[in-house]
């Protein structure tokens, strides 16, 4: 699963408090690795509305919605648990 951080949390460690003067700093690269890898993951999980899931026309979620929902069904909003993302390959 990836990786996803606030970029409130970066820049929180990056830029200083209004009015801070900060003279040119020597960072390394993998300083900046290291700081950004320090700073936790949120608990999110992707999320594929049904235009983009491989699964898009044969799903029983679709069906439900169509069959039994009077908000007609919009592949551009609409995504469930099982949604899968077509990948390039497919």
């Amino acid at each position: 699963m990836a990786d996803y951080i606030k970029r409130e949390d970066i820049l929180a460690r990056f830029v200083p408090p209004e009015g801070v003067i900060v003279p040119m700093l020597n960072v390394s690269v993998e300083s900046i690795a290291s700081l950004i890898n320090s700073i936790p993951s949120a608990d999110v999980r992707h999320v594929v509305t049904c235009d983009r899931c491989r699964y898009n026309n044969h799903c029983l979620t679709q069906e439900f919605v169509e069959d039994n929902s009077v908000v007609p069904f919009n592949s551009d909003v609409f995504f469930c648990s099982d949604g899968e993302e077509i990948k390039e390959d497919d």
